[in-house]
């Protein structure tokens, strides 16, 4: 409730004597505006005219009304324009701010546009005057502001005339806006808290624009200042409508990240191999770590995309795949152990990272948060440089004789560099991996199916929790239990499969927990009470103990050491397409139903698919192998291998042992080298 009181004085000035805004059981004293009003005499301000003084008001219609001597005069900053009968008063500057328009074209004159003018000098525009406002609010503020009586048609349709481009699209962006509202029902209210001083205060809410509408004011005193002077602050809360179709078509830039975590193996394989484990991790930890920092500089969505997204997942994927791989080099016998271990940091950031994210915005805001965030990836570095690298065997030294091709001109040189390309992608992208050793093409699809609906259930845990009367701290708490399960049960069941009676059937233990988990995800659909989710929760932390430690255990069982990075790069960019379009389809899935529940069921039918799609296609190919030993070997002598060699090729002879001890008699051994 407001009281507006106003007195005038022999001056011509109304001022506003107190100014009182209630919300609830606040009272807010506002400082009193004035509003300054020209005398009633023949004299009158610049721009405003005798019978209604308001700038860029509409005036009441008045044709023989005194115009004023300053729009009468040519070169005149002040523009008086007659729509439909009545008169606005606005600045050359403001009608000049789009230079393709029809009102630019009217200050400057232009010959070729016919424009009359009335007694008063005015301009006459024969439009509605009534969709004028927004078209002159719009060229003044660049923003967009319709009244509620007024059609957003009409003002497209007026916005079309006067040839603003801008406007155009605007408009039409929120008749679209409208009508998907519409269409799809209920909307979301997504409330804003801003701290801002007093002389601020006015700055702010004039300010607003995409929706945010002002709701609350409240005074918290004066003792979180930040000058000299001892000065009111305030905390205004801002509301704006937001559609329920997100969940379908809106992607985080947390999920950004996890993308390009995957999505950038290949790369990360190419660094390991030629600069190794430890400068890449390091290199990783400091690119994460600048682009966690430089997001406290963002302005907009699309910063956060390029700075969170892009540069901090690079460095995750730089950090993370080479610290998998060393440990491979490391670890042998207790392998199994050794990733379970390093899997836990994972269940470790779960459980701890929100609540310290949540204490970071609280205390410093998000991009305070931002920076805390950065420093603590810097960390990485130092984990980086602990890691000491892997000495290589040396090669055995053995002589052979080389068959150097005959230089073929400029086109065997472009075929040279094609074919050292083709071989290097090959090699770096695992390609000729993937098609020769079938255990890791089968590997490799059944991850890639994992992904598509394995992660998803943790997006919307907590979603599916609060829309069903949940309090959110419980809802957050889920996690909290999710990931203290993980850090519970990882080392034990490292400890577990290192045993010898694992070897060789860790395929089938990792299929069955993976089988487990995509059943559990069908228990969301009994209830929505938190102790069904807590059952939930419970089994699925555990199956995800055993899936996390065992899966690259497995895949250092299925490709040798040698070949495993690029066959974690390859990997790792296959689940990433799925990874990136699981969450959007399970968003479609909800605005399409409006039920979690499907999403939950969908999530089961596809990891449990998989796991099976796991068990029985590595259980075929033992028995298969076990089939093959078992039978006899082939009778009769083994074939030679033969090596066809190109015409346009020189040999040079290298001396053999038997020749260096100057033994004529000694077996010559020769290795071909093409």
């Amino acid at each position: 409730m407001a009281e507006l009181h106003v007195e005038p004085n022999a001056t011509g000035i109304i001022e506003q004597t107190e100014h009182c805004e209630i919300r609830g059981s606040v009272n807010v004293r506002l400082p009193s505006p004035t509003l300054v009003i020209p005398p009633r005499s023949g004299l009158s301000s610049p721009g405003v005219s005798g019978s209604r003084a308001v700038f860029g008001f509409p005036m009441k219609s008045n044709p023989t009304s005194p115009s004023t001597e300053a729009t009468e005069k040519p070169g005149s900053r002040w523009v008086r324009l007659n729509v439909g009968g009545t008169y606005f008063v606005t600045t050359k500057q403001t009608l000049c701010r789009d230079p393709k328009s029809f009102l630019y074209r009217l200050c400057q004159e232009d010959p070729d546009l016919d424009s009359d003018k009335d007694e008063t000098g005015a301009y006459l525009i024969d439009r509605d005057p009534t969709y004028f406002g927004p078209i002159l609010n719009y060229l003044r503020h660049g923003k967009l502001i319709i009244n509620k009586n007024l059609a957003e048609e009409g003002v497209l349709e007026e916005a079309e005339f006067y040839n603003i481009a801008s406007l155009v699209r605007l408009v039409k962006e929120r008749i679209r806006d409208n009508e998907n509202r519409t269409s799809q029902g209920p909307v979301k209210h997504v409330y804003r808290v801003l701290q801002c001083q007093e002389e601020e205060l006015t700055q702010m809410v004039s300010t607003m624009s995409d929706g945010w509408k002002f709701e609350q004011l409240i005074s918290i005193g004066s003792s979180y200042n930040y000058g000299n002077e001892d000065q009111a602050e305030f905390l205004c809360v801002v509301s704006r409508e937001l559609n329920n179709s997100t969940n379908g078509i809106v992607i985080e830039t947390t999920e950004k990240a996890k993308v390009y975590l995957n999505s950038k193996g290949p790369l990360c394989s190419v660094l390991v191999e030629h600069f190794g484990c430890r400068a890449t991790v390091m290199f990783g930890g400091v690119l994460s770590g600048f682009g966690m920092a430089v997001s406290s500089f963002s302005h907009s969505i699309v910063d956060l995309y390029i700075t969170t997204g892009v540069i901090t997942g690079l460095g995750f994927c730089f950090s993370f795949q080479p610290a998998v791989t060393i440990l491979g080099h490391y670890f042998v016998r207790r392998r199994p152990f050794a990733n379970a271990m390093s899997s836990t940091g994972t269940a470790l950031g779960l459980s701890t990272l929100p609540f310290l994210g949540d204490y970071l915005q609280s205390t410093l805001g998000w991009r305070g948060s931002f920076l805390v965030l950065g420093a603590v990836l810097l960390n990485c570095c130092v984990c980086g440089a602990v890691m000491r690298p892997v000495r290589p065997r040396k090669p055995k030294k053995t002589e052979v004789m080389s068959i150097d091709p005959r230089p073929a001109g400029k086109k065997g040189c472009v075929l040279g560099i094609f074919r050292s390309l083709a071989s290097a992608l090959r090699k770096h992208m695992a390609f000729d991996l993937f098609c020769s050793n079938l255990r890791f093409r089968i590997f490799s699809l059944g991850i890639t199916w994992m992904m598509l609906g394995f992660v998803v259930p943790l997006i919307y845990l907590v979603p599916y929790a609060t829309a069903h009367k949940m309090d959110p701290s419980r809802a957050a708490l889920l996690l909290s239990i999710l990931g203290f399960v993980n850090i519970i049960v990882r080392p034990p069941a490292g400890v577990l499969f290192s045993l010898s009676w694992f070897k060789g059937r860790h395929i089938y233990v990792f299929s069955a927990a993976l089988l487990i988990n995509g059943l559990s995800n069908s228990i969301c659909c009994i209830s929505a009470s938190f102790p069904v989710l807590l059952m939930y929760v419970l089994t699925y932390g555990l199956c995800m103990s055993v899936v996390g430690s065992l899966m690259f255990t497995v895949l250092m069982d299925t490709v040798e050491m040698s070949r495993f990075p690029s066959a974690l790069g390859l990997l790792s960019i296959m689940e990433s397409v799925t990874l990136l379009i699981g969450p959007p389809l399970a968003g479609i899935l909800v605005d399409r139903t409006d039920q979690y529940t499907y999403v939950f069921l969908a999530c089961s039918i596809s990891v449990a698919l998989s796991a099976l799609f796991l068990m029985v296609s590595f259980y075929y190919l033992d028995s298969h192998d076990a089939a093959q030993k078992n039978g006899s070997p082939a009778s009769g002598s083994p074939v030679k291998p033969a090596v066809n060699l190109p015409m346009d090729c020189q040999y040079s002879s290298v001396p053999t042992d038997g020749e260096k001890t100057n033994n004529p008699s000694s077996e010559a051994e020769k290795n071909t080298d093409v």
